[in-house]
């Protein structure tokens, strides 16, 4: 219903839209078949999510530009989303009039990103380095290990990445990735750094805010 939504709500608005489709394997392979100008992707997605949804087609398409979207106004997200090679970051609940333009200003080369999550992007920069990553909470499930892991998943490296950063073998690597995912209750990359981000987070009195 959602897809839908959106979909009649931005061919209102005079785009041609190609398709609307539910997860991103599906996106990379029918963008590889229609090449579209732009790609609204949704971060949080079955099965391919959009940080590997978007990182791939960077790889095998960069021509298309993609306009990640998520209810998150998180700045680790947003940079991993960035970094992998997404031309712009909006909430999902911009308004329709707003999303179109910035679908048409995507097109154009410009870089589209909410003024929420440029606010929060500065303030990461400002306090910490590489948007948090490094820091450790005091008490955590994860092994200093699998924190290397995670911090590496936070700035979007893959795993062939860690492999070689940390002289593991991808297999070892897919291992730490599992045992993260099952310890912090997450699913995605994506997942993982959301909840990594609230991990960090200060405590204050009455506990995390």
């Amino acid at each position: 219903m959602a897809r839908r939504a959106l979909r009649e709500g931005l061919a209102a608005r005079g785009l041609v839209v190609i398709a609307d489709l539910a997860d991103g394997a599906e996106a990379v392979g029918l963008c590889v078949h229609y090449r579209p100008d732009v790609v609204v992707m949704d971060l949080m997605m079955p099965g391919l999510d959009g940080v590997g949804a978007t990182r791939e087609l960077a790889r095998r398409m960069p021509d298309v530009r993609v306009l990640l979207i998520t209810r998150s106004e998180d700045a680790a997200l947003a940079l991993v989303g960035l970094r992998a090679g997404a031309a712009g970051f909006l909430r999902k609940d911009t308004d329709l009039d707003v999303l179109a333009d910035a679908v048409r200003r995507t097109a154009a080369g410009q870089a589209m990103v909410d003024p929420k999550v440029v606010a929060a992007l500065i303030d990461d920069l400002r306090l910490t380095p590489v948007a948090g990553v490094g820091l450790r909470p005091v008490s955590s499930p994860l092994t200093d290990r699998e924190w290397e892991v995670l911090d590496a998943l936070c700035v979007g490296l893959t795993a062939e990445q860690i492999a070689d950063k940390f002289v593991l073998s991808l297999e070892t690597v897919r291992s730490h990735v599992k045992s993260i995912f099952r310890k912090i209750g997450v699913h995605s990359q994506a997942e993982a750094i959301a909840a990594a981000a609230e991990l960090r987070r200060p405590a204050g009195p009455l506990g995390p805010a």
